[in-house]
């Protein structure tokens, strides 16, 4: 439930507002001097770091898809309203002013400040949050900006030093001329001074206070513009900001949030005591009633301003709802610059100071009640516009995760128990104190009859007994539950994208600026109604072309545009490679994220179908421009590689290897790598040479590498040319080197027939064992090699593979392949052995991760799991022994019997921990008619290598005489 709360920002000024009655008196008169210095110092004090704080830290990308929206909001939207209020309240204080004191007073409480309702709106959760605090925090730099500069215009023209149009003219030239390239050189400054001081966390927190002020002050000197120049450094170096590790990051936004609380009480403080002293003269009490019709007028105008232009807003950047407009208007709460110009009125009115007053007493009261009013009323107003509510999957979501942890308790309190020293704890005690209380609910969990009913609906377990048999049989989605069902289905999806895609960015394969755009994305996709991800956005990507290049340009111009372009190529890559990646875990995991098969299947095949077209496009894309994809693929991998190491290092300092000192120059050499990452540019593409010699399974041995190179054979294949088709053999292993193939794979009976008999692997490249029973497709990109497992099986490919483009391909036949693996015949570490390994590779992830042992693993650790994997040669094996140095054994091809239970295992199949022996096709014993040989993955435990399990093996294992 919403509770109400009191801003931190009114006790402060109600501090200032006891203290300043205090120095009215003469006892305390030093304490209202010292305000009165403190503020005429404040101005240039507070200006910059609000302004400052806010571009900094805000999403810049988000910002600036939105930025038509904040335009007109912060601009057009804002005059209006300032108007509104200001000339309506100009008539009901005195008649007689002239209409620019209006105008004034409304410029004044033009600029918001929602940080606290944004605070709040936060811990909500919605899917909406960041497009609400993007327009919000961009509204409130800009608007901030624009009404500081019409402050300045009106009061110097009042004052008499801009009188004509043309001063007027000359002032904005000057604004944006000399103020807008002088804030982008500062930012550049700022930015490279960020990259220099990458790994220090004090030394760039002081750094950006540094260039907070300088950037302010050489404004303010060259072009009389430092706010905005003070605001385009602060975009620039929070692009900076979004590169830098996540720890460092966090570092620098909790200083600038306890700078700006520090900041914030002082100036309220100081506001406090000098409101008494300045309100204590030509005041009455119908001054302070009429204070009330100002901040309704205020209100009002902010209505009237978003209703005359909702039109247009709904059209462009996020769109805009009646219910979030109404959002908007409450959260935009006014900003504590507005006291600071309050301040300031009495020099604009030097010879007026009633009228100055009078403003004054207005703009700190209205501030003060939007402060009470909409900030201690904004939860509800979240309840009357139903924010709040909390939907039938959330509760789903929330019931099972409740499940989960409260099971966790039951055992973990089961464990303690059996501790003889704890047998004598308060265990009641122990039951009632660990009983979480349900977010979602006001009673402790699986306290009440009735939430166990609920339980039992949201969990979807309704049973309806059978009129004939009395036997209870589950009830059927109703057309309503289904179409529910399906979208929280599709959400749990979404959801988990965006964990998988934080997950890359933490393991360093995704920048910050890429994971910022899909999660946009993924955000952008829970907002509409059939919640899936349209693809048509990031496909745009790859034909977007920002810059058109005519034949009688320069040539450095030509390049600039070019560099510019790879960029942009550049960042659509890495979305698009991400994003595919995100994908196939979530196809390789949908069995287990979704329960009800037909939604499952509907959205099976739509993401299959997505996957096809971003695959396609971005091996296009690599011909297209393949120095742009080599530098995407080669940074990410450099920086996993990276962020490797550094988690072995923090590994090393937690078990004492290292002490701070080693551990502190580790990190700073770790640093040093970093850096020189982020400063490559691009990578010119590999040659044909060395795509062959980094095949995974080619090894280290020169002189294999150096036979293999010399004897292979080139072959090119024109566009729409079958490369191998069904049924046919391929001359050997084929590595393609440019262009791009696709695989087409029609489930046939006879081909799962002899998959769930004796375990034989359909022949198709890059088949994963959850599509083997369904029609596939997949396209084959440069670097990828095709025809290993048609080599090693001797079986004619199940598939099609056809070119999708001028192709070609680097062929190592049959006959080459086979002296290779003689010359390299080791029977756990060979040629075969290897190329084995990496074909077991695509089997053995998703069959791991149906195990409940892997159940908690990611990706990444399967893999790693299976990296120290090996698959030996079983020719001559009858029975293999299952001894203690292995951890895990797949059956990733043919047939095996466990010796004790004689149970039958087809592979591909997980080999239970509890099974000793397995006795293989050459054994006697087992009567099984196969020619597929058997083999086997194994794992090793993590002390022991290969070498060690197979010597202990030809001991322990029966071979063939």
């Amino acid at each position: 439930p919403c509770q109400l709360f009191v801003p931190y920002s009114v006790f402060a000024l109600m501090v200032g507002i006891a203290i300043g009655v205090g120095a009215l008196f003469n006892v305390w008169q030093p304490v209202r001097s010292g305000g009165d210095y403190a503020m005429d110092q404040l101005s240039v004090f507070y200006h910059p770091f609000v302004i400052f704080s806010t571009a900094f830290f805000i999403d810049v990308h988000a910002f600036l898809k939105s930025l038509p929206q904040i335009l007109i909001i912060a601009v057009p939207a804002a005059t209006f309203a300032a108007c509104f209020c200001g000339l309506l309240m100009k008539n009901l204080v005195n008649a007689d002013w002239p209409d620019i004191d209006g105008v004034l007073f409304g410029t004044i409480l033009m600029s918001i400040y929602p940080s606290e309702t944004l605070r709040f709106y936060r811990r909500l959760g919605t899917t909406q949050f960041r497009e609400i605090s993007t327009l919000l925090e961009g509204e409130s730099i800009i608007g901030t900006v624009f009404a500081v500069s019409m402050f300045e215009v009106i009061a110097e023209h009042l004052k008499g030093f801009i009188v004509y149009w043309y001063h007027f003219v000359l002032g904005i030239l000057r604004w944006f001329v000399l103020g807008v390239p002088l804030g982008y050189l500062l930012g550049k400054c700022g930015s490279f001074l960020m990259r220099m001081s990458y790994r220090h966390h004090l030394t760039l927190s002081c750094l950006t206070v540094a260039m907070c002020y300088s950037s302010y002050y050489f404004g303010e000197v060259v072009a009389g513009a430092g706010s905005l120049v003070v605001m385009i450094t602060g975009l620039i170096m929070g692009i900076e900001r979004t590169t830098l590790p996540g720890d460092i990051e966090k570092f620098i936004y909790d200083t600038w949030i306890i700078l700006r609380i520090i900041v914030n009480s002082i100036l309220y403080i100081n506001m406090g005591v000098y409101v008494p002293f300045f309100l204590s003269k030509d005041i009455s009490a119908e001054d302070y009633l009429s204070v009330l019709p100002t901040y309704f007028l205020s209100n009002l105008g902010r209505l009237f301003s978003f209703l005359i232009f909702l039109p247009l807003l709904r059209k462009i950047g996020y769109g805009m709802s009646i219910r979030n407009m109404l959002l908007y208007i409450w959260m935009g709460i006014k900003n504590p610059i507005i006291l600071n110009l309050a301040v300031d009125i009495d020099l604009v009115y030097p010879g007026d100071e009633p009228k100055a007053r009078k403003i004054f007493l207005h703009t700190i009261f209205v501030y003060l009640l939007y402060r009470f009013i909409h900030i201690i009323f904004f939860p509800k107003i979240l309840t009357l516009l139903k924010m709040t509510e909390i939907s039938d999957q959330r509760r789903i979501n929330m019931n099972n995760c409740m499940k989960i942890i409260m099971q966790a308790r039951e055992r973990a309190i089961a464990i303690l128990r059996m501790d003889r020293f704890l047998s004598d704890a308060n265990w009641p005690l122990v039951l009632e104190t660990t009983s979480l209380k349900h977010p979602y609910k006001t009673a402790t969990a699986g306290q009440d009859e009735a939430e166990e009913d609920e339980e039992k609906y949201l969990f979807a377990n309704r049973l309806s007994p059978c009129p004939d048999c009395k036997k209870k049989l589950p009830v059927e989605p109703t057309n309503k539950e289904l179409r529910e069902m399906t979208r929280e289905a599709k959400m749990r999806v979404l959801k988990l994208k965006k964990i998988y895609y934080s997950r890359l960015h933490e393991n360093g394969m995704m920048s910050k600026e890429g994971l910022h755009n899909l999660h946009h994305t993924i955000e952008a996709a829970m907002e509409t109604e059939q919640a899936l991800v349209e693809l048509d956005g990031i496909l745009k990507l790859f034909n977007k072309e920002l810059f058109t290049i005519r034949e009688t340009t320069y040539s450095k111009i030509v390049k600039y545009f070019d560099r510019k372009i790879d960029k942009h190529r550049a960042m659509a890559y890495e979305l698009g490679k991400n994003y595919l990646t995100g994908e196939e875990e979530i196809l390789e995991n949908l069995i287990f994220i979704i329960d009800h098969e037909k939604i499952r299947e509907s959205l099976r095949q739509k993401f299959e179908e997505d996957r096809l077209s971003l695959t396609k496009v971005l091996g296009l894309a690599q011909i297209d421009r393949p120095r742009v994809a080599i530098s995407v693929k080669t940074k990410l991998v450099m920086k996993s590689v990276l962020t490797s190491m550094k988690e072995d290092i923090y590994e090393l300092k937690s078990s004492g290897w290292v002490d701070k000192i080693e551990f502190e120059r580790l990190l700073a050499s770790l640093s040093a790598r970093y850096n020189y990452v982020k400063s490559i540019k691009f990578i010119p593409p590999s040659p044909p040479k060395l795509i062959f010699m980094e095949i995974p399974w080619m090894g280290d041995d020169e002189k294999l590498l150096n036979f293999l190179y010399d004897n292979v054979t080139t072959k090119k294949f024109d566009k729409a040319e079958i490369v191998c088709g069904e049924g046919e053999f391929t001359d050997g292993i084929y590595v393609l080197i440019t262009g791009l193939l696709k695989v087409t794979y029609e489930m046939k009976k006879s081909v799962m027939d002899l998959l769930k008999g004796i375990g034989a692997l359909p022949v198709v490249d890059y088949l994963s064992i959850i599509k083997f029973d369904e029609s596939y497709s997949d396209y084959i990109v440069t670097g990828n090699t095709i025809g290993e497992l048609c080599m090693l099986t001797q079986r004619p490919y199940n598939c099609t593979i056809t070119a999708e483009t001028h192709s070609q391909v680097y062929v190592i036949r049959r006959e080459i392949l086979k002296q290779a693996m003689e010359m390299d015949p080791n029977p756990v570490t060979g040629l075969e052995c290897r190329i084995w390994k990496i074909v077991s590779f695509r089997v053995a992830i998703p069959l791991l991760t149906c195990v409940p042992a892997y159940r908690n693993f990611t990706q990444e650790q399967i893999k790693r799991t299976l990296e120290r994997s090996f698959m030996p040669n079983l020719t001559n094996y009858k029975i293999f022994v299952v001894n203690e140095m292995m951890e895990d054994i797949l059956l990733i091809e043919g047939v095996a019997v466990d010796y004790n239970t004689r149970d039958v295992f087809i592979g591909p199949y997980y080999i239970p921990r509890s099974v000793q022996r397995l006795i293989l096709p050459k054994s006697s014993a087992l009567n099984i008619d196969t020619m597929i040989e058997t083999r086997l993955l194994l794992i090793p435990a993590k002390e022991f290598n290969e070498l060690d399990i197979m010597l202990e093996e030809e001991i322990m294992g029966e071979l063939i005489n």
